[in-house]
């Protein structure tokens, strides 16, 4: 029978023989980041690997040369991931036989390559695409590409139920995002490369390329063959807007849910109210190509439109515990409002209560689903756009004592009402397909036509 305080006590004291003598892995340790494959779930942040009080995260750093990792070693880190997997993934069913992959390789990891097989075979066993490990190498490999200036075309390729290869994402502001392409179409060959029998890893590597190349992909959109050549570019980061547009509609655009992103939204957001006269009349947000970012972000940016209710909730697994947790509006501070007139009363009022819209796409995920669904279950907003992407889950992050990542699914998120969006996504109120074949934005226009009714009634 397993005892999970044995396998700590193996794990700590693998870890010790890590940072004591092997130099392989001490060389891999040195933070780096893989190439961003999907959009950014709210997530719970980073943690190095802590156990019984110990620091590990201190000890990789104080790793000495002396010899070659011991099959013993790769066998300690195996089932640290095991471990963290069993204590932490949100999905019990999922692991109804997770003891079967234990001891499944024992005896038989005697290299850095078996190590990496294993487990990559043992996490993509729960068919998750958000719990994941990435090696060493992957990363380093990711680097290096970053460093030679490969750019993405911000589509992401993945193969269905049926084994058919799909657009699954398309990246806000990149090239596939503004082409004719839409999440859902079949990808049929790129650059005259056709996808049969090629892997996931090896089709996004042929959306990949140096700035400047072109990139030609051969579809199929709602049964009709088309074409179209993207040239790539450099990756510039989208900055936050914030502008009045006519009929005295505030319009706040949010590329990313990041802390930066929120403080430039809100500072803009003041000067602009500043120099205006009277309060916005109407409001819309446009998360469209949203990928999402941090939960707390999530809620704070809900919180400047709606003045109380529930942004979201969420049930998260440590151990034997499920937690169910329920995430409130962040109500304006008592001390913010000592010195405010009438005009910043009359203001903030606006902000919470007049006529809203919320833009949202295929690419709207994960937190731009969370302010999305509270906005719209709390009956703040109007929804505008199509079905937005269905990432309604969150995830811890972990270093394994090799180097390699592990990223591990560990809590469900619901609406206020209850909705679980994940793998769904959240279909509008009012669905408006975004025009192809016109520079003139037609989405936005059917956000400022709805305003404008609701405003002169």
């Amino acid at each position: 029978m397993f005892n999970k305080k044995n396998a700590v006590s193996v794990i700590l004291a693998t870890a010790l023989v890590f940072v004591a003598t092997v130099p392989g892995f001490a060389q891999e340790v040195t933070p780096q980041h893989p190439t961003k494959e999907a959009p950014a779930p709210p997530s719970t942040p980073s943690q190095a690997p802590d156990i019984n009080g110990i620091d590990l995260g201190a000890f990789l750093q104080m790793m000495q040369a002396a010899h070659q990792p011991t099959p013993q070693d790769f066998e300690g880190v195996y089932t640290q991931a095991w471990l963290e997997i069993a204590q932490h993934y949100h999905n019990l069913d999922a692991l109804k036989n997770w003891g079967d992959w234990l001891h499944k390789y024992d005896g038989k990891l005697n290299s850095r390559q078996d190590l990496d097989a294993a487990l990559k075979a043992m996490v993509g066993s729960l068919n998750d695409q958000w719990t994941k490990y990435v090696s060493p190498s992957d990363m380093k490999a990711a680097a290096k590409a970053s460093h030679e200036g490969t750019v993405s075309s911000g589509i992401w390729v993945k193969r269905n139920d049926s084994g058919v290869p799909v657009i699954q994402y398309l990246e806000g502001g990149s090239v596939g995002y503004v082409s004719v392409l839409k999440v859902g179409d079949e990808v049929v060959s790129i650059n005259g490369t056709s996808l049969v029998g090629l892997t996931d890893s090896a089709i996004s590597d042929l959306l990949l390329g140096k700035p400047g190349s072109i990139v030609e992909i051969a579809y199929k959109h709602a049964g009709q063959d088309g074409k179209v050549r993207l040239m790539l570019a450099e990756e510039h980061e989208q900055a936050p807007e914030v502008a009045m547009l006519p009929g005295n509609i505030m319009y706040f655009r949010l590329p990313e849910f990041s802390s930066e992103n929120v403080e430039t939204m809100q500072e803009k957001s003041a000067e602009l109210i500043k120099g205006w006269e009277k309060p916005a009349s109407g409001i819309i947000l446009d998360l469209r190509g949203n990928p999402g970012g941090l939960e707390n972000m999530a809620i704070e940016v809900t919180s400047m439109f709606l003045e109380k209710g529930i942004v979201l909730s969420t049930e998260q697994r440590d151990g034997r515990e499920i937690n169910s947790i329920v995430k409130k509006v962040i109500p304006t501070p008592p001390l913010m409002l000592v010195d405010a007139d009438e005009k910043d009363l009359a203001t903030l009022d606006a902000m919470m209560h007049a006529p809203m819209v919320v833009l949202v796409d295929g690419s709207s995920a994960s937190a731009s689903e969370i302010v999305a669904a509270a906005l719209k279950d709390n009956h703040r907003a109007t929804l505008i756009g199509t079905r937005t992407w269905g990432k309604g889950v969150a995830y811890v992050e972990q270093r394994l004592f090799n180097g390699g990542g592990l990223r591990i699914t560990m809590a469900d998120l619901r609406s206020p009402d209850g909705f679980d969006w994940h793998g769904k996504g959240i279909t509008p109120d009012k669905v408006v397909e975004r025009a192809l074949d016109s520079n003139l934005d037609n989405q936005l226009f059917a956000a400022i036509a709805h305003l404008q009714s609701q405003i002169n009634k």
